[in-house]
């Protein structure tokens, strides 16, 4: 009964924080509008086998997170708070399940405290707001390798296939949810924990064949119906997406290998500061196997991801729910014993001298960005200062009188304000969604006007219209399914936009402002309806 409350307040808890303000920005683009457009036409074709990005065939990822979102599409329609109620509910899910593992590994304390570091770290709170596919494999991998551990931990051949069928379960949804890598890291993991201490015993219930039939009645059959259907999809998915994009540059996202250190740095903030006390006393606190664990888990992800030719934020939030457990166990003991150390009181500092800096530097970024010319959000730039100096000040004030709670709060309350201050001023800084000329043209348009995309996909723009939409002379990321199948009724070329456009039906263009000016330059006639600072929204004939 007490942890059934316990849960209850905690879900309560993750559902404010993660719910509030949910639908209020645009999507961001490029992805957020593609992982919204992708289920939206499985919704209207009525095909969830065949991923389709504005009608052209789409094999970059497999379908878990696109039926998911269909499923939410088709409940509670197609809205930017609807299309991001799976990503919070899915950082719900991740930080019950840690609460869960460190009740059951440690303690209370230690449950409540992994739990809301979790959730509280700056780059698993930003994607629990953001239509990507990384937090649900950071989840599923996350369920995998948990249930293994305590598969391994468990007094009863019951208990013990039970969390084995968790961890053949969560390693299938994470297959479903970005590839391989679903099997490749937790097996990677497995194998670096088991064969150099030679833990034989453990490495068998990896390759128990019910749980390997179990693995493969998930993730097999979308796979091989695909494969079916589109006999071109294996070699691109398999190779083209997993391997060349691992090994090569080809998908130009190169970047340093020490790439990921700021970002883990940053995404961890604000307890990363507690990290390096949170790592010594792991070792004390946690027992050897489980720490080793956990050491495995992380360096074997970040070497993984750094050494890969192809490197984006979000690669690196695997590592974050076992780094949550770590420091949940160092903090949950000083909640249990209300007292200070000298680790925690320089985890303080740090994380003070921090906010010292975010604060100096503060003005430096709006005068470089120029954002005090945005009158709009200087409401929001004096609230974001005012939380830093309180963030600066009160867990100061409270540790420096031995008062270890109302530090602990202080510091999760001051993330979790600037983390809303953020989000609230978002739509004021990002100027890439195409949102207000989309909705300029429905109050605009006829059933029979045309709509068409100048030598850019804008990836939000068939979400907002509910439709496909028609592109002229480019194919980008959309240049395999266009070889696949006849597209040219809507990706057409160059000279097909301009039979079109100088033709009687009525034309509604978006293009970028510099193709805009360009061709404007060069003489042809285009009556300007309405511009955002990248994009503008033009027709051929006047109103």
């Amino acid at each position: 009964m007490a942890l059934r409350r316990e849960l209850s307040g905690l879900i309560l808890f993750l559902t404010l924080l993660f719910g509030f303000m949910l639908g209020y920005r645009p999507l961001s683009v490029p992805d957020e509008g593609r992982y919204a457009e992708i289920p939206r036409e499985m919704v209207v074709r009525g095909d969830y086998l065949t991923p389709r990005l504005n009608g052209v065939k789409y094999f970059e990822k497999p379908p878990l997170m696109y039926w998911m979102e269909a499923g939410m599409i088709k409940v509670f329609g197609l809205s930017e708070g609807v299309l991001r109620l799976l990503p919070a509910f899915l950082g719900i899910l991740g930080c019950i399940w840690i609460f869960l593992v460190a009740r059951l590994l440690s303690g209370r304390e230690e449950a409540w405290s992994s739990a809301i570091i979790l959730a509280t770290c700056a780059l698993y709170y930003t994607h629990t707001r953001l239509l990507i596919l990384d937090l649900g494999v950071t989840v599923f991998l996350s369920l995998a390798l948990f249930c293994f551990l305590l598969a391994t931990q468990a007094t009863s051949r019951k208990s013990q296939n039970g969390w084995l069928a968790g961890f053949y379960i969560g390693s299938a949804l994470a297959v479903l949810t970005k590839g391989i890598i679903g099997v490749v890291i937790p097996g990677m993991i497995l194998l670096l924990w088991t064969i150099p201490w030679k833990r034989w015993s453990y490495l068998k219930l990896a390759f128990k064949p019910w749980g390997i039939l179990l693995f493969f009645i998930i993730s097999a059959p979308w796979h091989i119906l695909v494969s079916l259907k589109n006999p071109e999809f294996p070699h691109f998915y398999f190779i083209h997406e997993h391997f060349t994009r691992f090994t090569t540059t080809e998908h130009g996202r190169f970047k340093p290998w020490w790439f990921f250190l700021p970002i883990l740095a940053a995404g961890l903030f604000p307890w990363i500061s507690f990290l390096p006390q949170a790592i010594h006393r792991g070792s004390k606190k946690l027992s050897k196997e489980v720490f080793q664990f956990i050491g495995v888990w992380v360096g074997f992800v970040f070497i993984f991801f750094s050494v890969s030719n192809s490197k984006l934020i979000p690669y690196i939030l695997p590592v974050f729910p076992p780094l949550a457990l770590l420091m949940g166990v160092y903090i949950g003991n000083f909640w249990r014993e209300n007292r200070n150390s000298p680790g925690l009181v320089w985890g303080v500092q740090i994380f003070r001298m921090l906010c010292v800096l975010m604060l100096l530097a503060l003005p430096v970024v709006l005068y470089t960005q120029e954002l005090l010319e945005i009158a709009e959000l200087r409401p929001f730039l004096w609230l974001f200062a005012l939380t830093l100096l309180a963030a600066t000040l009160c867990p100061g004030f409270f540790v420096s009188r031995g008062r270890v709670k109302p530090t602990l709060v202080s510091i999760a309350a001051a993330s979790i304000t600037l983390f809303i201050l953020l989000n609230a001023a978002w739509p004021m800084l990002e100027n890439r969604s195409i949102k207000p000329l989309a909705l300029k043209v429905q109050e605009l348009r006829t059933p029979e006007d045309k709509i068409i995309c100048y030598e850019k996909y804008y990836q939000d723009l068939p979400v907002y219209l509910n439709q496909t939409v028609m592109v002229a002379g480019w194919n980008g990321e959309l240049a395999f399914g266009m070889k696949q199948e006849d597209t040219t009724s809507w990706m057409i070329s160059h000279k097909k936009f301009w039979e079109i456009w100088q033709g009687q039906q009525k034309v509604y263009a978006f293009l970028p402002k510099s193709a805009f000016e360009n061709l404007r330059a060069r003489g042809h006639q285009m009556i300007l309806i309405q511009q955002t600072p990248r994009d503008v929204l033009v027709t051929n004939h006047p109103f």
